[in-house]
């Protein structure tokens, strides 16, 4: 009994791989003895396994509690490669960093019920994410008279600035220029002209840049270049004083729902939209000189030329 219950007790209590060999050894060997062994207790595949990247090379996989397991192994790859990377976790969480980048990673995992007696589940399905630079996207484009347009689009995790290419429509994006915020508008476009443009994500700065996939091309065509009405001091103005000094006025400020104020170079130096309306606009602080004002009257935008003194 003591022959075959030492060894026995070494590997359960003490974790001893050899002592196990040794006992399933002696069985096999010793005269005298007949043996029966009862089915192992199943040993359930991990569910629930997510992942969640805190930065761009480090990742937080997560599953399922298994009750019946000691612990979980996990193997990983980057999908394409036939070898794997193995390692352990004693909790159903498992942190990894230095992840090469700009790959797709494929992992598995699986619970040890019995590590002595090799009793583990089959590896679960293989679950995959990326260490790539995420592609921006909601990219919106707003109109804002003949000569200008602005490109808002939702922020992208990681993202240390973003690349806004664009250039008239059908002729590809020869231009481009980085902003570090999730917003663009430009005052140099042609009137009544299709022009098209798309953002992408930079990651890391040179000399190792990390750049995202372009967003999806979008299109977009100016307004037409509007002639601005003579200036008159009649009850039919839309504004006044005109000239003036500073502030200006809306006659009819209820109808009023929008406005642009740009120079004679196209340039858009204001902008402003309500729909309950608006009194007027302030120009205190610009230089002499003569402005285009288009104003959005109910449902029609019309121009008139400002002078400030």
């Amino acid at each position: 009994m003591y022959t075959f219950l030492t060894p026995w007790l070494e590997a359960r209590l003490k974790g001893n791989i050899d002592a196990l060999e040794g006992f399933f050894g002696l069985l096999e060997t010793e005269s005298g003895i007949i043996t029966e062994q009862s089915d192992c207790i199943e040993c359930p595949i991990p569910e629930g396994a997510s992942s969640f990247r805190p930065s761009l090379d480090q990742v937080s996989l997560s599953w399922n509690t298994v009750t019946e397991a000691e612990s979980y192994d996990l193997r990983g790859r980057v999908v394409g490669n036939s070898g794997w990377l193995t390692s352990s976790s004693p909790d159903p969480v498992f942190f990894a960093g230095d992840l090469p980048l700009d790959q797709e990673i494929e992992w598995q995992v699986r619970a040890v019920c019995d590590g002595l007696s090799n009793n583990v589940s089959p590896y679960s399905d293989s679950q995959f994410f990326d260490t790539s630079c995420p592609t921006p996207e909601g990219l919106v484009t707003t109109v804002l008279g003949p000569n200008s347009a602005s490109a808002t689009w939702s922020p992208v995790s990681f993202a240390e600035s973003y690349i806004l290419h664009g250039g008239l429509a059908g002729q590809g994006q020869p231009l481009s220029v980085e902003v570090g915020t999730t917003s663009f508008t430009t005052s140099i476009l042609q009137a009544n002209t299709a022009y098209e443009w798309s953002v992408t994500a930079r990651c890391t700065a040179d000399p190792q840049s990390l750049l995202s996939q372009s967003s999806q091309v979008q299109s977009f065509l100016t307004d037409l270049s509007m002639v601005p009405e003579e200036n008159t001091m009649s009850s039919k103005s839309l504004v006044f004083p005109n000239p003036t000094n500073g502030w200006i006025d809306f006659s009819r400020p209820d109808r009023v729902s929008a406005y642009r104020l740009s120079n004679v170079q196209g340039q858009l130096l204001d902008y402003e939209a309500s729909e309950s309306g608006m009194r007027g606009l302030d120009m205190t602080g610009l230089p002499s000189g003569v402005y285009i004002l288009e104003v959005l009257d109910s449902t029609k935008w019309k121009a008139i030329r400002l002078i400030k003194e």
